[in-house]
């Protein structure tokens, strides 16, 4: 009968700490639950930043192509004024050597 309380008793203690375990798992379940929920929500958050990301880089891009187009268009402004340039000095030259062709015309018919 002894051992048959003995053994009783064991049970309910062998009971008692299966009850705990159970009891710690489900915490520790729960706690990985919440984990779990943690990381989903960051890897939500980090493809957000990789799209921002993306699109930013793609904006950056643009920028870049549309800086270089200027640059271009102002390479060519800056040539046609330069031919601009050399065409107004030659034609001022070509004034002024006519002026200086009158000049001697005037004086020689004064003459």
């Amino acid at each position: 009968l002894a051992n048959i309380k003995g053994l009783v008793e064991a049970l309910k203690k062998s009971n008692e700490t299966k009850n705990h375990l159970d009891m710690e798992i489900i915490s520790l379940n729960g706690d990985v639950e919440v984990k779990l929920n943690e990381i989903n929500s960051q890897k939500k958050e980090i493809l957000e930043l990789q799209k921002k990301v993306s699109s930013l880089k793609n904006e950056l891009e643009e920028a870049d192509n549309r800086a270089f187009d200027s640059i271009d268009m102002l390479d060519d402004r800056e040539r046609f004024i330069h031919k601009k340039e050399a065409e107004l000095k030659r034609l001022s030259g070509a004034l002024f050597d006519s002026e200086k062709k009158v000049s001697n015309l005037l004086r020689e018919r004064g003459n």
